[in-house]
């Protein structure tokens, strides 16, 4: 395994959760040659030779006729590659791949998430609304402070969560106290999940359509990441307009 599991971990489920199509026909674009170029790397990085040897076979027969064929066994073997790397890691790092229409899974790796806040929670997300996170913060334990960040770019997303939060308090006033604010238009881009002041978690899609069509992953950040986040999204909510 390469010598920091955790970082290879998190950039192997990463890839996986971004893969561009590869099964059409034609020569591949620059996106799809570096997603490639990119799969090759992490899997030398973890050092079993017979995969090594198999991706790079497949690679080099990949724009023949049957190119499905070799697309699928790359992705065997990442994923091969991903499940070694989770053994490597501690549990609570672990985070989660969410293959396609799997949404109930979705539902379940955030929830674990969130079920282990002790203090506050922040979401981050540009299109927060009412129906994308509210059945996920009711799996946060009772007294934990919830905070909700989108972008002030969408006008229908800031009324419908304001009534949402309104609701909200009048049903669970303290036990459960939540607020919402928004950025200037076009601040954020982030999707993230950031715990007691202390943990940030990676989503690569957002609350309200994840895993619904298409891959997603739920990724712990490194510690000197978290830390950045947790800065800069912390200043960025005491600067946001409350709903």
């Amino acid at each position: 395994m390469p010598q920091n599991a955790g970082a290879h971990y998190r950039q192997l489920n990463l890839l996986i959760s971004q893969m561009p199509p590869l099964q059409g026909h034609g020569d591949y674009s620059q996106e799809q040659m570096q997603w490639l170029g990119r799969a090759f790397v992490l899997v030398e990085q973890a050092g079993y030779a017979l995969d090594i040897e198999a991706m790079r076979q497949h690679m080099n027969m990949i724009n023949t006729a049957g190119r499905a064929s070799h697309v699928k066994s790359i992705l065997v073997i990442l994923h091969r590659a991903l499940a070694r790397a989770e053994q490597q890691v501690p549990a609570a790092a672990q985070g989660a791949f969410i293959h396609a229409g799997e949404t109930f899974s979705a539902f379940q790796a955030v929830a674990k998430v969130l079920s282990s806040a002790r203090e506050n929670i922040l979401l981050v997300d540009p299109y927060l609304s009412t129906e994308a996170v509210f059945d996920f913060v009711l799996t946060a334990p009772e007294n934990v402070t919830i905070r909700l960040l989108l972008d002030g770019q969408r006008q229908a997303l800031k009324e419908g969560l304001r009534a949402g939060v309104a609701r909200w308090q009048q049903q669970y006033g303290q036990s459960r106290p939540l607020s919402a604010r928004c950025t200037a238009p076009r601040q954020l881009h982030d999707r993230l999940i950031l715990l007691d002041n202390r943990e940030a978690w990676v989503l690569t899609q957002s609350f309200k359509d994840l895993a619904e069509r298409s891959h997603a992953s739920l990724i712990r950040a490194d510690d000197e990441l978290a830390e950045a986040k947790l800065a800069a999204y912390d200043a960025m909510w005491q600067a946001a307009t409350a709903l």
